[in-house]
C-alpha cells in the first residue's frame, strides 16, 4: 500500500506525527503530518497532490521504502530505514537532521519514536 505523509495546518490540527528536514540551505522546517493511504485522497497523480496540499515536495512511503517526489523527474528513491524509540528527543532530532537531512517522529503510548529514510551514501 501507498501512503503520502501530508502536512496539516499548523495551529488547526494536531497530530501524533511531526515531520523535520532540512533544506539544501540548512533551514529546518517541521510539520504536523498524517499518512494517508494514497487511494483516500481522491486524486490521480502525485502532481495534483502536491497542488492540492500547496507543497514543494512530498514524502511516499511504500513497504519500508521511502520516495521523495519533487516533480516526475525528481523522484528520490530512500532504501534504508530506522525505527527506534527516543532517549532523548531534541538532541535525537537535531542529529537525525544533521546526518540524515530529515526524521519523522511519532507520539505513540506517551513514548517518542524516530523513523528515518535514507541512502547507504548519506549514512
Amino acid at each position: 500500500m501507498i501512503k503520502v505523509f501530508i502536512p496539516e495546518i499548523k495551529g488547526r490540527v494536531k497530530t501524533e506525527v511531526r515531520g523535520f528536514w532540512r533544506n539544501e540551505q540548512g533551514k529546518t522546517f517541521y510539520d504536523y503530518l498524517s499518512i494517508v493511504p494514497l487511494h483516500f485522497l481522491g486524486v490521480d497523480t502525485f502532481e495534483e497532490i502536491k497542488r492540492k496540499y500547496n507543497q514543494e515536495a512530498l514524502f511516499i512511503l511504500s513497504g519500508e521504502t521511502g520516495f521523495i517526489y519533487s516533480d516526475p523527474l525528481n523522484i528520490k528513491q530512500l532504501r534504508h530505514y530506522i525505527f527506534e524509540e527516543v532517549k532523548n528527543l531534541k538532541a535525537e532530532i537535531k542529529q537525525a537532521l544533521s546526518v540524515y537531512g530529515g526524521v519523522t517522529i511519532y507520539k505513540i503510548a506517551n513514548k517518542y519514536y524516530k523513523e528515518i529514510f535514507y541512502n547507504e551514501v548519506e549514512k
